[in-house]
């Protein structure tokens, strides 16, 4: 019986959007992958409608481990590990502002 790990990661990601052009925006995306790494490489796959990822922070939410053979999840486990941070404070700020803009 072999087994596999699959996690949840949440990303938190900036970038530019097809339009306006020099726009900028931000999204979260909720996805699984199996490791770390695969992770990193799926950003830019679940940024939506931007047309370039400038900065993302992704952190590890859960995590479960699955028999591949019956397909049944066992060992659910909530955690909160941050797998990439931001580059700089600059594009953080940039991220909160995109979506949580000031009130007038």
């Amino acid at each position: 019986m072999r087994k596999t790990t699959q996690h949840t990661y949440r990303a938190e990601i900036t970038g530019g959007i097809w339009w306006p052009m020099g726009a900028k925006a931000a999204t979260i995306a909720t996805f699984t992958a199996k490791s770390d790494k695969e992770a990193m490489a799926s950003v830019d796959t679940h940024a939506g409608d931007f047309s370039s990822v400038d900065d993302f922070r992704l952190e590890r939410v859960s995590g479960w481990r699955v028999n591949s053979k019956s397909g049944a999840a066992r060992r659910y486990v909530e955690e909160h590990k941050v797998v990439k941070d931001w580059s700089s404070e600059e594009t953080e700020f940039q991220f909160s502002d995109c979506m949580y803009p000031a009130e007038d």
